[in-house]
């Protein structure tokens, strides 16, 4: 029975999937009979180009505007619309601060970076681009940026096994650095993440020893 129910969810999915696409996509039979197309290859084509219109008319949207908060809300929309000129283009600003006059600070731990959580809400599709771009950033201040984001994309929930993950992970990405004094550089920033994220945990571990419990 359980199964009978998953058939039937995953046939409603797809209707709808084509459905979406037909109302996208008026044309879209034409389309896939013009071109001899398998009709979910087609399908699936029309959803690229469609994705990859949708990205580059927010692009230009955050692009034509000087006003920091619809730029804000321009990143978290583009979050939303996973392809490569989105992750191309969050990368490139992945240090733009959101200024909220209700609530704007300078301190950095609580700032809010609308393009970092842009690019954690696409995840793991964002990594090769994340990690190609480390691999080639010669400004240092901007590691931390990347850092946070690939480590919220693999975490656990445990600081220990996510910082871990991240260690693995980072080390495959230092690896392919050719420039010796650029993959040094690599490798002590991410060490000060690291032990930034244990020395939170040290912390954390310290404070609860110190919770005196109820009687």
């Amino acid at each position: 029975m359980r199964y009978l129910t998953e058939i039937c969810l995953l046939g409603f999915i797809c209707s709808g999937f084509v459905l979406a696409r037909e109302i996208s996509y008026p044309d879209w039979p034409k389309a896939v009979a013009d071109d001899g197309m398998n009709p979910l290859y087609a399908a699936v084509e029309q959803h690229s180009r469609f994705t990859s219109e949708v990205s580059a008319e927010i692009i230009r949207s955050i692009s034509d505007t000087d006003d920091n908060l619809k730029k804000s809300k321009g990143f978290f929309v583009l979050g939303e619309v996973p392809c490569l000129a989105s992750v191309s283009f969050l990368l490139k600003n992945i240090d733009f601060v959101k200024h909220d006059d209700r609530m704007h600070s300078e301190i950095p731990l609580i700032r809010t970076y609308p393009a970092q959580e842009a690019l954690k809400k696409i995840g793991p599709k964002a990594l090769p681009a994340l990690l190609d771009v480390v691999a080639k950033e010669t400004d240092s201040a901007k590691y931390p940026f990347y850092f946070n984001v690939i480590y919220d994309i693999f975490q656990v929930g445990d600081i220990q096994k996510s910082t871990a993950i991240f260690q693995i992970v980072m080390s495959d990405c230092t690896a392919e650095v050719k420039d010796k004094e650029r993959a040094d550089k690599i490798r002590e920033a991410i060490r000060s993440f690291i032990n930034s994220k244990l020395d939170v945990l040290k912390r954390s571990r310290e404070a609860a020893e110190t919770i005196v419990p109820e009687n």
